[in-house]
C-alpha cells in the first residue's frame, strides 16, 4: 500500500522512489499472480447460458405459448421462476435459435 503522499496545489504527490519501487512489485504479481501471457483458458461455452436448466423451461414456454410476444412469455417466467424478465427474454432467444424449428420462429 502507497502512503497517501503529499498533496500540493490540489494534486497529489509521490516520492520517485515509491514509485518506482511500486512499478517494480506491482499488486497481483505474487505467487500466483493470474494468467500468464499466452496462456489457453480452456474451452469457451458457445453461449453465455450453455448447460443452464433454465433454457428446457424457456423451450417449453416458447412452444406452449405459440405466437405470444416475446416480452410476455419472459414476464410470466420471471414472475413464475424468478429472475428478471430481461433475462428470461435472453434466455428464450438462445432458446429459439438452439431449436430445430428456429428458422420458422424468426
Amino acid at each position: 500500500m502507497p502512503s497517501p503522499g503529499i498533496t500540493l496545489y490540489g494534486s497529489r504527490l509521490w516520492p520517485r522512489r515509491e514509485v518506482l519501487d511500486r512499478c517494480d512489485n506491482a499488486p497481483g504479481r505474487g505467487k500466483g499472480g493470474g494468467r500468464r501471457a499466452g496462456e489457453p483458458q480452456g474451452p469457451r461455452k458457445q453461449h453465455a447460458y450453455e448447460g443452464d436448466p433454465r433454457l428446457d423451461t424457456a423451450r417449453e414456454a416458447l412452444t406452449a405459448a405459440g405466437g405470444a410476444p416475446k416480452g410476455r412469455i419472459a414476464a410470466a417466467l420471471a414472475e413464475q421462476h424468478g429472475g428478471t424478465p430481461r433475462t428470461w427474454e435472453r434466455l428464450l432467444t438462445v432458446a429459439a435459435a438452439a431449436s430445430p424449428d428456429a428458422d420458422a420462429e424468426l
